[in-house]
């Protein structure tokens, strides 16, 4: 089964249902099994003896000598990729950034981003999804959570996407690779500047709450903000974007559900937050998870 060909990545839901159909856990080489299956995933995801390590990954897919390069360096410092007790160290310190007050003002930004939105969508008569809304929306929320300009984000689409192919099953070619490598630098740069002007001129954004974060006598490094605020401005639009349009596309599938959509809003009988959650779990954009054996006895 080729997890790689251009049919399964075009449409891969036929696979994925006769694997699950086939059994729970399938092996695909000697070391490496897939779980098919929510109860089994989800078993395995919180199971303390599975951890990650992403450069071991790397190493196996590029050689041992490419597992030190910078785009693959600053990645393995994102937050997701850790395991305790570096996890939990940066988890603590990065939260503190994320209170009650930072969660009121995302939901405001948000609403208050949609509604201009879609108010376009009245103005025009019509609208692409994807660039009137699915992209445009995300996008404005976590400029404003981060305090950075729009105009500067925008210039970073490209890069977002040159860099979060790291994450994809097919290895990347020397000119994906290099592009990844271009991209990780020129956020390291912007946001090393940003890092400057905030350490001068605080602010109310999350870079400036990400430097003030303290846990007793432990602080975020400057490595550590970069990175993760890398993460944060990649995840905060460009995986959001790949969810609205992944939640939207049911809607769209039959001309009943689309019919129902469009004249009472709602698209199955299901309450919208069931609905909300069966979409991310069934179709997220990252479809795959990997996870390592790392207990010893």
């Amino acid at each position: 089964m080729d997890f790689t060909s251009p049919a399964f990545i075009a449409d891969p839901y036929p696979v994925y249902s006769q694997l699950r159909q086939a059994g729970p856990l399938h092996s695909l080489m000697p070391g490496l099994w897939l779980a098919t299956r929510y109860r089994v995933a989800d078993a395995i995801l919180r199971d303390a003896r599975f951890g990650k390590d992403y450069l071991s990954g790397v190493a196996r897919r590029y050689g041992p000598e490419r597992s030190q390069n910078p785009v693959f360096a600053t990645v393995n410092r994102f937050l997701l990729l850790m395991n305790p007790p570096e996890h939990t160290r940066l988890r603590a310190l990065v939260s503190k950034a994320f209170g009650v007050k930072q969660a009121a003002e995302l939901r405001r930004l948000t609403e208050t981003a949609a509604d201009r939105l879609i108010g376009d969508f009245y103005r025009d008569g019509r609208a692409d999804l994807a660039a009137a809304f699915a992209y445009p929306l995300p996008m404005a929320v976590i400029c404003a959570l981060m305090g950075i300009r729009a105009d500067d984000a925008q210039l970073f689409q490209q890069e977002s996407q040159a860099l979060v192919k790291v994450f994809e099953l097919t290895p990347l070619n020397d000119a994906d690779l290099k592009a990844a490598e271009s991209a990780a630098s020129t956020f390291a740069t912007y946001f090393g500047d940003i890092l400057a002007s905030r350490r001068r001129r605080p602010c109310d954004g999350l870079v400036s709450l990400m430097l003030k974060a303290e846990e007793g006598q432990d602080r975020l490094t400057e490595k550590e903000i970069i990175a993760n605020t890398t993460l944060l401005f990649m995840a905060g639009h460009e995986t959001t974007a790949n969810m609205i349009g992944n939640a939207c596309w049911p809607c769209s599938a039959t001309r009943s559900n689309w019919r129902g959509c469009a004249t009472t809003g709602r698209c199955c009988p299901r309450r919208s937050t069931r609905r909300c959650a069966t979409t991310a779990r069934c179709i997220w954009p990252p479809a795959w998870l990997c996870r390592i054996w790392t207990w010893t006895a």
